[in-house]
């Protein structure tokens, strides 16, 4: 059984004066990876990545029988996304390969009813597939 790994920390930092306004962001974030060896021809990859932001937003409140919009103070939010992987490939014969996938993600946007018309707070999928694959020559 084999091991192999990368990992990699990654930054987007804007550092200016009057960082503080609407739109604005900063985004620190890693991901992991690895491959194991699973008997003597299949493989199992791993992989996962996290973020975290710091998002300045305005905040504003629509008069319903007016449609004026006010905007208020900007405040911030901190969203977060976390995803992870799992991948397999075991080959059957010289043409025919097992393949699966389970894939997740959860997006937290921490939107409130302040900061957006429609706010989502989090938002998840969790994927599977399983198949065969033919190789043609």
């Amino acid at each position: 059984m084999s091991w192999t790994s990368t990992r990699s920390w990654g930054s987007s930092w804007a550092v200016c004066a009057g960082f503080e306004r609407d739109g604005n962001l900063v985004r620190l974030g890693g991901s992991l990876d690895g491959a194991v060896r699973v008997g003597q021809r299949a493989t199992l990859s791993l992989n996962a990545a996290y973020e975290y932001g710091v998002v300045y937003s305005e905040e504003f409140d629509v008069d319903p029988t007016t449609g004026v919009l006010d905007v208020g103070d900007v405040v911030a939010r901190h969203p977060t996304t976390l995803q992870a992987g799992v991948n397999l490939r075991a080959p059957l014969n010289d043409r025919l390969e097992l393949i699966g996938r389970a894939q997740y993600y959860k997006v937290k946007s921490e939107t409130t009813e302040a900061t957006s018309l429609t706010p989502v707070s989090a938002n998840s999928r969790l994927t599977f597939m399983l198949g065969l694959r033919f190789r043609h020559d």
